[in-house]
């Protein structure tokens, strides 16, 4: 394994000098040589990129790469940190993308595998003689943990039921009658087992609806609770639990005594209220799948002794395929659907304009982080992620 020469100079980096880059980007209006023209390396796992930047921090002074200029004063950039390097006349850049690090060496037309790994090696190595810069470094970090967002979770998985539950468009499919003759048998069979796939998909995205609706609606008074409650109940942790175990209508009926940010009460005396009610009320039923004759009868039949005397007769098709939706009829999944974003839009209708814009944004937000030193919720990364891919395919491992 040969080391890279710009190891072996380890010592001897420094800051770029202003004036060589000046002078190569003269050269380079020239047309006498490209600038940095060299090779590039992304960093594997010999060390975490908190590690490498840090080290050039401690080392270096601030981010000094021309990126910098074009960086925006936010965590929304294809490049977060540049630094140049000088090692001699020669420069390396090293810069920190979304989704991986890299180097270009100046003066180097490629870097083998075993080139590239003795590199990452000797830049370790070297921490150890910045230890206590680093450590500087790392205090002055602010420590982010990144979370689920279960509302967001929960609302992406229930619209995508929602669309594809309205893709089906099972009020649109023509259930095969019932047979007579042996031919007609033969027909009925294969259209039958058509329109039972088209039912059993409609029954799981029903079904999941229903029982998902009231989660939703639930995760979202528990995230508004956990962005807009009053500093001393967050940091009462026995008050805080206290009032996420209360039942869901005084949740929701205290909302403006609990949190900050809102205008007006939240009225029970509303429509989206009363159906929200209506609708958590039921939950219990789906979720723990509770058996209640009454509630879930849906038909009356009846009998001399042995004999069934239905009120009326009905096909097979009606039997084994209406009936199973019974309950969870589409219409219902997606009326229940609407409740709760009904209901989500008029609480939001009570906060004030710029308390409800921060709560929206975090509602479409998957992966919020939490400040717990200071106990602060933030949105630490726009809703996409920007990758690129610069530079020739590197050597792939022998074997491989």
């Amino acid at each position: 394994m040969r080391t890279p020469r710009p190891i072996k100079e380890i010592n001897s980096w420094r800051a770029v000098d202003p004036k060589l880059m000046l002078d190569k980007l003269e050269r380079l209006k020239k047309n006498r040589s490209p600038l940095n023209a060299g090779a590039r390396w992304v960093f594997r796992t010999t060390f975490s990129p908190v590690d490498l930047y840090v080290y050039l921090k401690a080392r270096f002074g601030a981010p000094n790469g021309m990126q910098m200029i074009f960086k925006s004063p936010t965590s929304d950039n294809l490049v977060h940190w540049h630094w140049t390097i000088q090692m001699g006349n020669r420069v390396m850049d090293f810069m920190g993308f979304n989704m991986h690090a890299e180097v270009s060496i100046e003066g180097y037309k490629k870097l083998s595998i075993a080139q590239g790994i003795a590199f990452e090696d000797g830049l370790k190595d070297d921490f150890k003689n910045y230890g206590k810069e680093m450590s500087e470094v790392r205090r002055q970090l602010e420590k982010w943990n990144i979370f689920v967002n279960p509302y967001r979770r929960i609302h992406k998985v229930i619209e995508d039921f929602a669309t594809r539950l309205r893709n089906l468009s099972l009020q649109d499919v023509e259930l095969p009658q019932q047979p007579t003759t042996s031919e007609e048998l033969q027909q009925f069979k294969p259209k039958f087992e058509e329109c039972a796939k088209i039912y059993r998909e409609a029954l799981g995205l029903s079904t999941s609806i229903r029982m998902l609706a009231p989660v939703l609606a639930e995760a979202f008074i528990n995230l508004t609770i956990f962005l807009l409650a009053k500093p001393e109940i967050k940091k009462d942790s026995r008050i805080y639990q206290d009032i996420l175990r209360r039942e869901i209508d005084v949740r929701v009926k205290s909302l403006h005594i609990n949190c900050v940010g809102f205008k007006n009460a939240v009225s029970s005396d509303t429509d989206q209220f009363r159906n929200f009610h209506t609708l958590m009320n039921g939950r219990n039923d789906f979720l723990h799948g509770n058996i209640d004759p009454t509630r879930l009868a849906y038909e009356v039949i009846y009998f001399d002794a042995n004999i069934p005397l239905p009120k009326t007769y009905k096909n097979f098709s009606e039997l084994a395929l209406v009936n199973s939706l019974i309950h969870v009829e589409p219409e219902k999944a997606l009326n229940d659907l609407k409740i709760v974003e009904e209901f989500v839009q008029f609480v939001l209708a009570q906060l004030k304009d710029d308390t409800a814009n921060m709560v929206r944004m975090f509602m479409q937000t998957i992966d919020p982080g939490w400040r717990e030193d200071t106990m602060r919720a933030g949105i630490l990364f726009p809703p996409y992620t920007i990758h690129a891919v610069f530079g020739p395919e590197k050597e792939k491992p022998t074997g491989q």
